[in-house]
């Protein structure tokens, strides 16, 4: 796991050097993908189905009880 694409994308690159290919059972992911995946998605599926982070600011005075409080209107989850 790592923070930003281009750390993912040299972890990526290292592991296939040494193994030729990405091993079965290794995942590599960001920070956010891992949120979103084993954190997020989990928990809230049932209620929300999400399409991944937003990391624009949400709307303004939407009570908690409207979806759009925590989600853009591409159905991405609001990063607060």
């Amino acid at each position: 796991m790592t923070f930003t694409v281009n750390n993912e994308a040299h972890l990526r690159a290292q592991i296939i050097r040494r193994f030729g290919y990405i091993p079965y059972g290794i995942r590599v992911m960001t920070w956010f993908e891992f949120l979103h995946g084993f954190c997020f998605r989990p928990f809230l599926q049932e209620q929300l189905s999400s399409r991944g982070l937003s990391f624009n600011q949400p709307p303004s005075r939407i009570p908690r009880t409207n979806i759009r409080h925590y989600q853009d209107p591409a159905g991405r989850l609001y990063h607060r």
